[in-house]
């Protein structure tokens, strides 16, 4: 979640809630936008991409105010650059989430070439997203 839109007394299990849900509406609008004609299926894909990205910033924010408060309200490139100081293993995936989140970014505001092939580009930081949130770290 963006520090603008942070809840400040919202506790962690309350943030892995809403990036679940978040990426359950995701998944959604791939499944739409795979059945979708054009140009039904970037509305769908840009949809996706904005909901990914918001579960990606809830994760980071509840991760944060978990495992070192104060960084959440740092900018997000900052958190992203602090990420491998937490997520040792397995290793790589705090290099996958910055990937994702410099993908779906892209995607949410220039559309970032998603076009047909755009399905399967957003599939990929999905699956980096929920093996994220399966991921031992949250305690």
């Amino acid at each position: 979640m963006s520090q603008q839109t942070a809840a400040p007394n919202r506790p962690p299990s309350a943030e892995l809630a809403l990036s679940d849900q978040l990426l359950e509406h995701a998944d959604t609008c791939l499944q739409l936008a795979a059945k979708a004609h054009e140009p039904g299926p970037r509305a769908w894909l840009r949809a996706s991409a904005l909901l990914q990205r918001q579960a990606l910033e809830t994760l980071l924010e509840a991760l944060y105010a978990q495992r070192m408060p104060g960084v959440e309200h740092a900018s997000l490139r900052a958190q992203l650059l602090v990420l491998p100081e937490i997520l040792r293993s397995p290793a790589g995936l705090a290099t996958r989430i910055g990937a994702a989140w410099g993908r779906l970014s892209s995607a949410c505001h220039r559309g970032g070439g998603i076009g047909l092939q755009g399905v399967e580009r957003l599939r990929e930081p999905l699956g980096v997203l929920r093996e994220w949130r399966g991921h031992g770290v949250w305690g």
